[in-house]
């Protein structure tokens, strides 16, 4: 049986996308902030629709935000970091075919919530809040990989095992069995 989204239940995407992944947040055994969630959810109903999500070189606009007035810096930051954490999470499996890897994104993305933090700190009343989620970065891009996955394709594909990180696997509640069996 396929999942039924029913749309009526939900008033905007960002009520659908905070409820998606605070389930499977909570299904985490290292779960992230409820706030990160918020935050998360409305990144992905802003930047979801992108076309132009691809066009900027992330790593170039986050060098070139240090010489920035410090009200553009956070606009570039945010830019930054909220992009690489949508292609990371959401849009992992794209990026897989690029040439850029997958962990020079993390770091970008990392590295400008952690700027962010030194020119914009606070968010919904959190202070350190883009500390916080740079800290975040994998565990949150990996709760968005899931909803992407299990949303996009086959609604029960994110239960498969195959190809998963460890970090993904303890994301999911698996831990790997390293004793040895006597026999």
């Amino acid at each position: 049986m396929s999942k039924v989204l029913d749309i009526e239940t939900f008033k905007d995407l960002r009520g659908f996308f905070y409820e998606e992944l605070s389930c499977l947040n909570k299904k985490s055994l290292v779960p992230v902030t409820d706030e990160v969630v918020v935050y998360s959810s409305d990144v992905l109903e802003s930047y979801l629709l992108r076309p132009d999500l691809y066009k900027d070189a992330l790593g170039l606009n986050l060098l070139q935000a240090e010489l920035l007035r410090e009200d553009q810096q956070k606009q570039v930051y945010k830019d930054v970091a909220d992009t690489a954490l949508i292609l990371v999470g959401y849009f992992s499996q794209s990026i897989n075919s690029k040439i850029i890897s997958h962990d020079y994104y993390v770091k970008i993305g990392q590295m400008a919530y952690k700027r962010m933090d030194s020119v914009y700190p606070d968010y919904l009343d959190v202070p350190g809040f883009y500390r916080i989620l740079s800290q975040s970065f994998e565990g949150l891009t990996t709760l968005m990989r899931i909803f992407s996955q299990k949303n996009i394709q086959d609604p029960f594909k994110h239960l498969l095992i195959e190809d998963v990180s460890d970090s993904e696997m303890l994301m999911r509640g698996i831990a790997q069995n390293t004793s040895k069996k006597a026999s």
